[in-house]
């Protein structure tokens, strides 16, 4: 019998949490939450944040359903469409007042590419047609604004004139690119070319493929870099476990959705595309499985991994054992992803083990709370961040649990 609990997880933990932060006065929801568990109803709201819980709802409606999950869907979709585009230059804010005016109005590629994935799902739960148009107005955005030969950009102001300092390089290391923002470009147009099929969606998909495959992923480390110059050119020396993870099975997920709709429909995609596609995704599966098992290998210690590495080219690594919240989840589904990929044992008891760390200790077992942000190696909860902040929403350990009922753990 499966070790997981991911259903009743989702409903006795999860959605109660986030369905008492609904902010029906001012729209969408409460946007912090401290460690005291007072919600603070003035905080700004993150529309990364808002993206993410659109996306927690709409999946969850599709797969358990409820009139309740379909208002919370309904409810956030309402907020992130009408509150948070900038109708004069296209694209999303990066942060909204309490009360839904926009207070940080950087175009993070980042940001709309999660505004995509959100949209996408919430078209396919309902078959809105806004829904469907405003995320193809991102993918616009993405494609007119935020990519050269390289890959992906970064950030803009909010007339997408200047480059900015993006949110995601908060490490330490000034970059021109990132692989967290390609990753999640990835991962909005996996999920806009499952909603639509639309030829070019997919042509960019493929690109994305290609562009971890031959200038993120390191063979020699058998690690994908974390921060690059403009040309793609890694720069420090950092191994993020958790976005290694996190990406095998988002990688792997993106050639499911390619190889389908050419198997369903030819004309899915043109010719070239299609005579590239085999050798693509067999590429990819075959490095997905390598960076799982390095993984296992190095950040997995008996119930739990490790946050991320530096200083493992020099010779001079040093590992940060905190134990946070989304890496965590990102390790469930990456090593059973893993496991159903090559039927080793050793993920799916890896996969379980990190999920009863995550019961017993990352869950927050007060009234009225979720999971913290982060634990020590020995399961001590670290109380400096909030339960509920602009980054830390139901997408990570909700599309945790949704992974777990779709793939029937």
């Amino acid at each position: 019998m499966s070790k997981f609990q991911a259903k009743e997880h989702l409903e006795s933990v999860i959605l109660p949490y986030w369905n008492n932060l609904a902010d029906f006065e001012n729209g969408g929801f409460t946007g912090f939450v401290g460690n005291d568990l007072v919600p603070q109803k003035n905080a700004d709201k993150g529309v990364v944040l808002h993206s993410r819980i659109l996306w927690f709802y709409s999946n969850v409606y599709m797969t358990v359903g409820g009139d309740n999950n379909r208002r919370m869907m309904d409810h956030a979709y309402q907020f992130l469409s009408t509150k948070c585009f900038d109708k004069e230059n296209g694209g999303l804010y990066w942060m909204m007042t309490f009360d839904g005016k926009p207070c940080d109005t950087t175009k993070n590629c980042y940001n709309q590419a999660f505004g995509m994935y959100a949209l996408s799902s919430y078209y396919r739960a309902t078959g809105c047609k806004e829904a469907l148009r405003l995320a193809y107005s991102l993918f616009e955005a993405i494609e007119t604004w935020c990519t050269d030969e390289y890959g992906y950009l970064e950030a803009f102001t909010a007339d997408w004139k200047k480059p900015v300092e993006s949110a995601i390089c908060d490490q330490g290391v000034v970059a021109d690119k990132t692989m967290n923002t390609l990753l999640h470009v990835l991962e909005a147009y996996t999920e806009l070319y499952k909603a639509d099929r639309h030829p070019m969606v997919g042509k960019k998909l493929m690109r994305c493929l290609e562009i971890a495959r031959d200038s993120v992923y390191y063979s020699d480390f058998e690690r994908l870099e974390v921060f690059f110059d403009s040309k793609m050119q890694p720069l420090g020396d950092i191994h993020s476990y958790g976005h290694d993870i996190e990406a095998t099975w988002l990688l792997d997920r993106a050639c499911d959705v390619l190889e389908n709709a050419v198997a369903e429909n030819a004309g899915a995609l043109n010719d070239e595309c299609r005579m590239r596609l085999p050798r693509l995704c067999a590429d990819t599966r075959a490095y997905t499985s390598v960076i799982a098992k390095k993984i296992l290998d190095c950040a997995f210690c008996n119930s739990s991994l490790n946050n991320e590495s530096r200083g493992e080219r020099a010779g001079a690594e040093h590992v940060d054992t905190d134990r946070i919240w989304w890496v965590q989840a990102e390790t469930v589904v990456g090593f059973y992803n893993e496991y159903q990929k090559n039927q080793d044992k050793k993920f799916l008891d890896a996969a379980e083990a990190v999920f009863g760390f995550i019961q017993e200790f990352v869950t927050d077992k007060r009234p009225g709370s979720e999971w913290f942000w982060y634990v020590t190696k020995d399961g001590t909860p670290k109380t400096d961040h909030g339960i509920t902040e602009p980054w830390k929403c139901p997408y990570h350990n909700g599309r945790m649990c949704l992974e777990l009922i779709a793939r029937g753990a």
